[in-house]
């Protein structure tokens, strides 16, 4: 702040605006990011696993509300990062890229207990 001062006094306010303005954006971001980072839970997600996916894309002429957002179980093929991982796409009637996000998925639960259906 002391640093602004003396810039507004010596006649250079522009810049010092600026610049602190921009450090404090920084900080701010960073501040964000910290906390989001605390309170986040790790992805369940392994090479393997069952996968639904989420297609924000619906056909036309359907009502979003009634559309089936959530799409047939993926197979992980690949942890290509911490937040990105590659389906398996082939074979299936879809044409995407194969890498997503882990928040455009969520993994398959299955109910062993549950009776059968005959």
């Amino acid at each position: 702040m002391r640093e602004l001062i003396d810039g507004i006094e010596a006649g250079r306010g522009g810049k010092c605006w600026g610049r602190f303005s921009s450090e404090k954006l920084r900080d701010a971001i960073q501040e964000r990011a910290d906390r989001h980072n605390e309170t986040v839970r790790p992805h369940k997600i392994e090479v393997g696993t069952q996968a639904w996916l989420y297609l924000e894309r619906i056909k036309e002429g359907y009502a979003r509300k009634l559309a089936h957002m959530w799409h047939d179980p993926f197979r992980v093929l690949e942890l290509v990062d911490e937040h990105v991982v590659r389906l398996e796409i082939a074979g299936t009637e879809y044409r995407l890229f194969p890498a997503v996000h882990v928040s455009k998925i969520k993994p398959v639960r299955q109910f062993l207990d549950r009776p059968k259906m005959a």
